[in-house]
């Protein structure tokens, strides 16, 4: 496997998120473990999102289609990743500078493993939270199974294991 720093492909799909793209990818791109590359799919804006992931040039990658959903943008940024791992990201939501070196540490010795974190919810000041999120080793796959917790951006996962 590669180095850490060169195993992780950041996915993020984007519509309309011209307001808040800027802080999602200078979050990805701030991280300690730096990405591999950041895959933007922009689904169909009709505002400048397109153009400012463009403007940050590599790693950051802009794949364009049509609008089709969220989903459909995360599979078409699954296909294209060239990374080991990959790390999920809404375009309007930040990662912590530590988020991948962290996920990716928790991961080195743990074949075919899902490294997943908690997370905040805010309004305008990350440092103001409404909302927190953290897992429960404990309850971990049941719950998983039950409610699917955590968001996408929470996980850090082998590519050929979403594949």
């Amino acid at each position: 496997m590669r180095r850490s720093e060169e195993a992780v492909s950041v996915v993020i799909p984007c519509y309309n998120a011209a307001r808040f793209l800027r802080e999602t990818l200078a979050s990805a791109l701030n991280q300690t473990c730096r990405p591999l590359e950041i895959i933007v799919v922009d689904d169909g804006s009709t505002d400048d999102s397109a153009a400012i992931a463009e403007s940050f040039g590599p790693p950051v990658r802009v794949i364009r289609q049509a609008n089709q959903g969220e989903s459909v943008a995360r599979n078409v940024g699954i296909a294209a990743a060239r990374g080991d791992y990959l790390q999920f990201l809404d375009a309007d939501d930040l990662l912590d500078r530590e988020a991948i070196r962290r996920k990716a540490e928790a991961l080195r010795d743990v074949p075919g493993g899902v490294a997943v974190s908690g997370g905040i919810w805010f309004e305008t000041d990350p440092a103001r939270p409404t909302r927190t999120f953290m897992p429960d080793a404990d309850s971990f796959f049941p719950r998983l199974i039950h409610n699917n917790f955590g968001p996408p951006h929470c996980w850090l996962v082998l590519r050929t294991l979403v594949q």
